[in-house]
């Protein structure tokens, strides 16, 4: 059996960029909503965990809870594919099956290439900046409507929708990015500058969950927190939590 080729650190650390950077790129398709954008994502995905097969030391989870994660996920995939002979609606089960497929790549090559310490310290801030710039661009479509031309759908009813086109979708990614912002605002290793930049992310991201209307939006962003709270159990966490949250309820009935 052939031993994976090393592959340099700073490699690593570009592919891992590369996929923390899919969610945001594929958030401006209407987050994959359409059979051609999830294509394309599933390709890189998959050209992803083709290198990884090749050159990381470890492609596959170690653990048990991990290895039954991916484990679950790839009995999902496989039914699901399998129930295309039995479905009355092809057309569904291959949308399905397209999504999952899409899911498992992410998760294999995330396993890959995010494990190193390096590659967890990059995911954090990296998808905190595509929640921000997702939400930025949804609610500045608001602020300058003659600059930023944007679909509304009479469905959402005035409520955040663009670009994920879904206001519940919206909220949850602006509910997730505020927990990361709490998260770095309150990491002593981080520097001075990248603390500040993510507080100051709570600004947009406090707007665009308002704007969405989502109350579950607004419970997962309060569970979130409060999880954070009680597994740093650390009063820069507490100063940064209580910043992010002044700045994301001032930014938002300003």
């Amino acid at each position: 059996m052939l031993s994976p080729v090393r592959m340099p650190g700073a490699a690593r650390a570009a592919l891992a960029v590369v996929l923390l950077l899919g969610p945001t790129v594929i958030a401006f398709f209407s987050g994959g909503y359409f059979g051609g954008p999830r294509l394309w994502a599933g390709i890189v995905v998959w050209l992803l965990v083709g290198l990884a097969a090749a050159c990381a030391p470890v492609l596959l989870p170690r653990s048990g809870p991990a290895r039954l994660a991916l484990a679950g996920l790839a009995g999902l995939t496989l039914l699901t594919g399998l129930s295309y002979f039995w479905a009355p609606a092809a057309g569904v089960v291959e949308q399905d099956l397209q999504r999952l497929l899409l899911y498992l790549g992410a998760l294999i090559a995330a396993t890959a290439f995010l494990r190193t310490p390096n590659g967890l310290r990059l995911a954090e801030p990296i998808l905190l900046a595509g929640a921000t710039i997702v939400n930025g661009y949804g609610v500045l479509g608001r602020l300058l409507p003659g600059v930023i031309h944007q679909y509304h759908s009479v469905s959402a009813f005035g409520r955040l929708e663009q670009p994920l086109t879904y206001w519940n979708a919206m909220g949850i990614l602006a509910a997730v990015g505020l927990v990361l912002a709490a998260r770095i605002a309150g990491d002593p290793s981080r520097g001075a500058a990248g603390r500040a930049a993510s507080a100051a992310a709570a600004l947009p991201l406090g707007v665009g969950l308002y704007l969405t209307f989502s109350r579950g939006s607004l419970l997962a962003a309060g569970v979130g927190v409060f999880l954070l709270l009680t597994l740093s159990r650390d009063s820069a966490q507490l100063r940064a939590v209580l910043l992010v949250a002044a700045g994301a309820v001032g930014a938002a009935l300003d």
